[in-house]
């Protein structure tokens, strides 16, 4: 819990604090399991990837394709 507030608070973004916190969280579950560091940091990059992308309004590609093939 600690760690994962220090990882929200040092992102200096305080309107979103409960997502970073939740992302810290997870990161940290994540870590826990694979007892790897490269791992966290592999997430971390791809989630700051997608959010810059999203913010540049890259589009990124239809990954629910395949739910119109079911139906």
């Amino acid at each position: 819990m600690i760690s994962s507030l220090v990882f929200a608070a040092g992102h200096f973004d305080f309107s979103h604090l409960l997502i970073y916190f939740v992302i810290g969280f997870f990161l940290c579950y994540a870590y826990h399991k694979t007892g790897r560091i490269w791992v966290t940091m592999f997430m971390h990059a791809a989630m700051n990837t997608i959010v810059v992308l999203l913010t540049m309004n890259v589009r990124l590609p239809d990954t629910t394709g395949w739910i119109h093939w079911l139906l």
